[in-house]
């Protein structure tokens, strides 16, 4: 609910691009819970992932329209929803293929995301266990298979020039400079600050406690922690992709931030998580309202 209102609010009337970039949300926030639910990521009952999730993504207000950073983050958390399927399966041919099908729609918006398929093969092979001819294949065709009906329409229209400059763009490589990082919004730098800190401490406290999971849970959150990694050593290397890759990784760090918040009852931890609580809060009002005040 509170949510939904500072969607609303700051703007001070409906617009189409907000209403639609709500709807995603939703949608998202569903698919994560379902995600939590369906595979018992904490090892007690909460909704915590989710509600973790929700309070990242309200704190973004530069994500609140809908976006190609929006539509990216959607496709990943579908993408990874139907990938924990396949978890000691032998019949994961379908759900391999309807995985890597999100990865290739979202990549339609964010090219990137391509590589993401590397990621998911190592973690059919490794942590799931899922991995044969039949889902290797199954997941390199959903992968390119809207590639494929784009490039069927490339060629009725005898033009190629778009989808060759789209997969053109993966290569695109910024070198790196400071004034690259010197250039993004402060908020935004904020931002990010806080959601790496509160997912290293909720990284950490996983995997001193890991013992305590039992052995799906622990491998779906190494799934998380992985990819979490991956997303952070790529948003240092290319902050031009700032907005995407941030709300790709509010993605992968929920589940991560919500173990330490749900199985953590000292007086330490509830302090921190009211100390993170309230700069959320912050972090809220500033994206928001304050977006170009400086300190």
């Amino acid at each position: 609910m509170v949510a939904t209102v500072l969607w609303w609010w700051p703007l001070g009337r409906y617009d189409i691009d907000y209403a639609l970039g709500w709807i995603l949300c939703a949608l998202c926030t569903y698919i994560i819970l379902e995600t939590n639910n369906s595979n018992f990521l904490i090892r007690i009952r909460t909704r915590m992932v989710s509600c973790v999730w929700l309070v990242i993504i309200t704190s973004l207000g530069f994500l609140h329209p809908i976006s190609n950073a929006f539509t990216a983050a959607f496709c990943l958390a579908v993408s990874l929803f139907l990938l924990f399927k396949t978890y000691q399966q032998r019949q994961t041919v379908g759900w391999a293929f309807h995985s890597f099908l999100f990865l290739g729609l979202g990549s339609f918006v964010f090219p990137q995301m391509l590589a993401l398929a590397v990621f998911h093969y190592w973690y059919l092979i490794v942590f799931l266990r899922a991995i044969s001819w039949r889902s290797f294949f199954a997941g390199l065709i959903g992968l390119l298979l809207p590639y494929w009906f784009w490039a069927a329409f490339c060629a009725l229209t005898d033009n190629f020039s778009p989808i060759i400059n789209h997969i053109l763009r993966i290569t695109e490589w910024q070198p790196i400079a400071m004034k690259n990082y010197l250039n993004l919004p402060q908020p935004w730098i904020a931002s990010w600050a806080v959601i790496t800190i509160t997912s290293i401490v909720g990284g950490f406290h996983f995997l001193v406690t890991y013992y305590k999971d039992n052995i799906k849970q622990r491998m779906l959150l190494y799934i998380y922690v992985f990819q979490t990694i991956a997303i952070q050593v790529f948003l240092l290397l290319q902050p031009q992709h700032f907005q995407t890759l941030v709300a790709l990784l509010a993605v992968c760090v929920s589940p991560l931030i919500a173990h330490f918040f749900a199985l953590t009852n000292t007086r330490l931890s509830n302090v921190f998580f009211c100390f993170t609580l309230l700069l959320f809060v912050v972090l809220t009002v500033w994206n928001l309202w304050m977006p170009t005040f400086i300190f």
